[in-house]
């Protein structure tokens, strides 16, 4: 008994083929890292994750092992950016304002609604 594939299973297999020629092209065979993932590193790193929490987020949603010394050299690309950041003058002066509210239960047309009483203060 010969089996035929359907025309649904000649798409998927069409499909998955294209799709793995894509992780490939775009992540590169010799593991090269596209400069969209790396952008992807930076930022998960800027919001305070570590190496190793990035390593594991981008193996359980892309399937992808990257080391963490591979992290790390991606994300040493922005540490010059960052030292000049730090290191810019300064302003003499900066205007701080504090803003706050208190949120009140307040009875208006027979209905209870919440209304905010803002207090702001400037330094």
């Amino acid at each position: 008994m010969q089996i035929r594939p359907n025309a649904f299973t000649i798409g998927l297999i069409i499909y998955f083929s294209i799709a793995l020629f894509l992780v490939y092209t775009e992540f590169g065979i010799d593991s090269s890292i596209s400069q969209d993932m790396e952008n992807k590193i930076i930022s998960m790193y800027a919001k305070g994750m570590s190496t190793s929490d990035i390593e594991d987020h981008i193996r359980d949603i892309y399937g992808l092992e990257i080391s963490d010394t591979t992290i790390s050299r991606i994300t040493d690309k922005v540490l010059p950016v960052a030292k000049e950041w730090q290191q810019r003058p300064l302003e003499s002066v900066y205007a701080v304002v504090f803003l706050d509210a208190i949120h009140y239960h307040v009875r208006s047309e027979g209905q209870i609604i919440k209304k905010a009483v803002y207090i702001i203060m400037k330094v």
